[in-house]
């Protein structure tokens, strides 16, 4: 509800279908595509477009693998609204990725979209795609909640994992390290989404446990497998027992296959660090 005391909504659109009237089950269409708005001005029945999941490749279709994780909402929903003093608002929402999958289900990533006119307009064809992990095909995100009072900055909670779907429902998905993220945008910044900044928070890493991390086959030769069995991003650094850093690098692969091949014989250091976290592992080269 705005200053004035009009109510504003926004909901992913569905189309569900009741073919026999006779029973108790109904079919909906997870394919369907459109986040709607609405205010009391435009009466009953009554939305408009304002985002969207987009045709990446801009082929035509959206290209989709055979199976749309079963989060029971459309390609563009769970979204949550914010305005500022100045009465423009700001909604994010998650949108499924033609370009990024399992192979099996495709990712979806956190967008947002605003209107600086009191919903009159909105950005629709130019929405910011937030997903930090941009640069990776490995996260799902999704069930964002944005700070519904906005100053300089959009503050953002959202949930991110490596499978898209549930494990309570739907999917049946298997239990999967996860992160809740908080994510913080400067509105200045929305103008250009390709030179946005964004601040990625996990809170505080957890302390490495035994078996977080392991380093297969050590001693090795040529190439050893880096097992990671932590959410998130994590620093890499290859030390030797001078203390030179000899390559570093970062990662947000569970397992992941280095090239040592131009290390000399001997013993070597591997750091993993995550925030104020780290661990180390000893590395010997044939």
């Amino acid at each position: 509800m705005d200053g004035d005391g009009i109510v504003h909504v926004v909901f992913g659109g569905m189309y569900y279908m009741d073919a026999d009237t006779t029973d108790e089950t109904t079919s909906y269409f997870p394919g369907t595509n459109g986040l709607e708005y609405w205010n009391q001005s435009f009466g009953i029945d009554s939305s408009l477009t304002i985002a969207y999941a987009y045709d990446i490749d801009e082929s035509g279709t959206i290209d989709l693998e055979d199976d749309i994780a079963a989060y029971f909402v459309n390609l563009a929903g769970i979204p949550s609204m914010g305005s500022d003093f100045y009465g423009n608002f700001f909604v994010t929402y998650s949108a499924i990725r033609e370009d990024y999958s399992t192979g099996t289900q495709n990712y979806r990533h956190l967008y947002v979209v605003h209107s600086l006119d009191g919903g009159l307009t909105w950005n629709s064809d130019d929405a910011c795609d937030l997903t930090p992990d941009l640069d990776f095909d490995g996260y799902e995100s999704v069930f964002g909640s944005l700070a519904p009072d906005i100053s300089d900055h959009l503050e953002i909670i959202y949930q991110r994992d490596f499978e898209p779907g549930l494990h309570v429902r739907g999917d049946l998905d298997p239990v999967d390290l996860n992160d809740i993220v908080h994510l913080r945008v400067a509105v200045a910044d929305l103008g250009d989404c390709s030179d946005i900044e964004f601040e990625d928070y996990v809170g505080i890493s957890d302390p490495f446990s035994e078996g977080d991390v392991a380093i297969y086959p050590n001693p090795a030769t040529n190439h050893v497998d880096l097992v990671i069995d932590r959410a998130g991003a994590h620093d890499v650094k290859i030390i030797d027992l001078n203390g030179r850093v000899l390559s570093s690098w970062t990662t947000v692969s569970m397992v992941e296959k280095v090239n040592i091949s131009h290390l000399s014989s001997g013993v070597y250091l591997v750091e993993i660090s995550q925030a104020g976290a780290h661990t180390v592992i000893r590395l010997a080269v044939d």
